[in-house]
């Protein structure tokens, strides 16, 4: 499908040999929902979207409380939060 080096989203960057977790945050949590359909409804699901990067943040959603999350790359501080009108189900765009 067309030229490769044209379509390649990858890049020429080196990773060091070993990773390193360079921070951690909680944010977000199962809904305490004891009832069958609400464990199913959350192993089915993840609790967040998969996270964006953009811009010296780390964005990503918390698909049961319908919140998105915006935490700073440098340490994992929440930068800012808001309310969507609905459940997320997708990344956040940026």
């Amino acid at each position: 499908m067309g030229n490769g080096k044209r379509n390649n989203s990858s890049t020429t960057a080196t990773l060091p040999l070993k990773l390193a977790e360079e921070w951690k945050t909680k944010i977000a949590e199962p809904i305490s929902d004891t009832t069958i359909e609400g464990s199913w409804k959350d192993s089915l699901s993840g609790l967040l979207t998969a996270p964006v990067v953009s811009g010296g943040l780390v964005i990503a959603a918390d698909r049961h409380r319908h919140k998105v999350v915006a935490l700073k790359a440098e340490d994992g501080s929440v930068a800012w939060d808001k309310f969507a009108g609905g459940r997320i189900t997708t990344p956040p765009t940026i």
